[in-house]
């Protein structure tokens, strides 16, 4: 509560130790809001309807979300924003960012605290921020990998007797060498359970964006970024951006088994030509200076390429059964 990293840190921008899509472009949040104005139609235009942002860094996405939504005035006046937000300091700066429409945004702390309502759930490097664990093929069992310390009372990684289920491995387990890593996410899983009975018991959809891999697969990709470089995990702890890939399937899976639909996954590149980035983008550059120009055509390149966030990053759509969500890529 007091030295955590989100909770005693603002992480997010140039000042901070990463960057996000939303701060890239505001090209970002506005097709995100369409892409909620699709799926809010196809989802029969409920009104009200709660719009909930899981982590919403430091409010830009919604800054731009809410000025693009303004576009379609029925959907205006029908969505209710909540922002769910743990971190004290990454509120106070969304409150600053958000102030001109903080009287019409809710800030809460968990999914258990919305109300009864249509819910169209955006979460945009939500996932991957969450805790996991690790699995190491050691003399063929597969234990947890932890952290301890050593005899020189440093931080150090560690095997606890701790196993898993083998169920949960990807098929050829068995065939896989000597130190070998799994990594498993369980409380991605219940989050996106407790999102996925929210939309089945009262309607609605979400949409996923985060870096990971398409099905269940082994390999360690635990990292920590600290001022946008890449770290040893065991440095600076609590100072240091903490993440792992997500493995989609699984997310895939716990939505599934709590009965709402799952879009095939798309890349975040299909998903932002899906949805009209370089129409935005030739709109945005008009009577614009060269350099504008070019710095457009860069945050494009940034969002889109396959070399930079265009494939590493997925995009998966959940919607109520019954009905779509608006055009994905997938």
């Amino acid at each position: 509560p007091e030295h955590g990293y989100y909770a005693s840190t603002n992480p997010v921008g140039k000042k901070g130790d990463f960057i996000t899509a939303p701060e890239i472009s505001q090209m970002f949040g506005e097709l995100i809001a369409v892409w909620c104005m699709q799926t809010w139609q196809n989802i029969a235009s409920p009104n009200p309807v709660q719009i909930a942002e899981l982590g919403p860094g430091r409010g830009t996405l919604m800054h731009d979300f809410l000025r693009a939504a303004k576009s379609n005035p029925q959907f205006s006046k029908a969505i209710k924003i909540k922002l769910i937000e743990t971190s004290p300091s990454l509120t106070k700066e969304q409150k600053t960012t958000l102030a001109a429409d903080a009287d019409n945004i809710d800030w809460l702390t968990t999914i258990d605290q919305l109300n009864p309502l249509p819910t169209i759930f955006i979460a945009n490097e939500f996932l991957d921020a969450l805790p996991f664990r690790q699995f190491v093929k050691t003399k063929g069992s597969w234990l947890e990998h932890c952290i301890g310390i050593d005899e020189n009372n440093e931080l150090s990684f560690v095997l606890s007797p701790t196993g898993i289920d083998l169920q949960r491995l990807p098929p050829g387990h068995e065939t896989q060498p000597e130190g070998t890593i799994f990594e498993t996410a369980p409380p991605r899983e219940a989050i996106t359970a407790n999102i996925a009975t929210h939309i089945k018991t009262h309607g609605g959809a979400t949409l996923f964006i985060d870096y990971g891999h398409k099905t269940s697969a082994f390999g360690n990709t635990f990292q920590a970024v600290q001022s946008h470089k890449t770290i040893s995990p065991l440095t600076n702890p609590g100072q240091s951006d903490l993440t792992s890939h997500v493995d989609f399937q699984a997310i895939i899976n716990a939505a599934k088994q709590n009965g709402v639909h799952a879009d095939k996954l798309a890349t975040q590149m299909d998903f932002l030509l899906a949805l009209g980035i370089l129409e935005r983008a030739g709109h945005l550059g008009r009577e614009k200076t060269p350099r504008q120009q070019a710095q457009i055509q860069t945050d494009v390149e940034r969002l889109v390429s396959p070399d930079q966030m265009g494939t590493l990053f997925k995009v998966l759509c959940l919607i109520e059964p019954g009905r779509e969500t608006a055009p994905s890529g997938g």
